[in-house]
Order: C-alpha cells, then sequence, then structure tokens
C-alpha cells in the first residue's frame, strides 16, 4: 500500500484501530523483552541457551521498529 501525502495541510491522524493495534504490539514486544531476559537469567526455555536470548533480541527489535512506527 502506497499513501503520498501533501507537503503543505493539515496533519494526519492515525485511524484508532490502527493506534490500538500498535499499542498492543508495542505491550507484546515489551512482553518479549522482559519474558526473554528473564528466561535467560534464569535458564529457562533451554537446552539451546540462545533461545531466550534470542527472544528479547527480537522483541527489542520491534519495540524499536514501534516506536520509529510512532
Amino acid at each position: 500500500m502506497r499513501v503520498v501525502l501533501p507537503r503543505t495541510g493539515p496533519g494526519v491522524d492515525a485511524p484508532p484501530f490502527l493506534k490500538a493495534v500498535l499499542l498492543f504490539d508495542l505491550l507484546v514486544a515489551a512482553a518479549l523483552v522482559v519474558a526473554g531476559t528473564v528466561a535467560g537469567l534464569t535458564g529457562r526455555l533451554s537446552p539451546p541457551a540462545w533461545a531466550p536470548w534470542a527472544l528479547a533480541a527480537f522483541g527489542a527489535l520491534l519495540l524499536v521498529t514501534d516506536v520509529a512506527a510512532r
């Protein structure tokens, strides 16, 4: 989908549903960072020792993407 906005004129606001989806995604991303970090520090989600840290890294990337999309 391509959106072309005019260079001048009134500001554009996102639809309420899109705002709700971004907020939910932001909360999920924060939960992934916390859960991955806690699981990594306590040794859960092992045998692969990298799994909790990969979960935390994915959550951090998702968090950065969500903040950039706002």
